[in-house]
């Protein structure tokens, strides 16, 4: 017995449906806080993704072949963030730092998800 297993496609309209999209609006504007909260979470997302953490890692790696013989702790890490905001910081507070981004982005994807579901 031989099966025939052929996929076949939905046919989809090619206009738009602008009704659809006006309900979509409707319910968006009347829900604005959760637009404003959405979209600084994906803003902020968008950065640590983006910018801040391969600026970071750039940042370690360009330090690497400065690092103390003796003392890991003693390594200073010359950050270059977007918009010539430049810091520098030792291991552990650029330890810290990382570490505290990693929560924010977490709450920042936490945020996003509750607000669309």
């Amino acid at each position: 017995m031989a099966h025939n297993f052929v996929f076949e496609e939905e046919k989809l309209p090619t206009k738009y449906n602008f009704k659809v999209w006006k309900k979509i609006f409707k319910y968006t504007l009347a829900n604005w806080p959760f637009l404003i909260i959405l979209t600084l979470s994906m803003l902020v997302t968008t950065f640590y993704d983006s910018s801040f953490l391969p600026l970071m890692n750039a940042a370690a790696i360009e330090s690497i072949p400065n690092i103390p013989s003796n003392n890991i702790a003693n390594l200073i890490i010359e950050v270059n963030l977007i918009f010539n905001i430049s810091f520098k910081v030792n291991f552990y507070q650029y330890a810290l730092l990382f570490f505290m981004a990693i929560v924010i982005r977490a709450i920042t994807i936490f945020i996003t998800f509750y607000t669309t579901n």
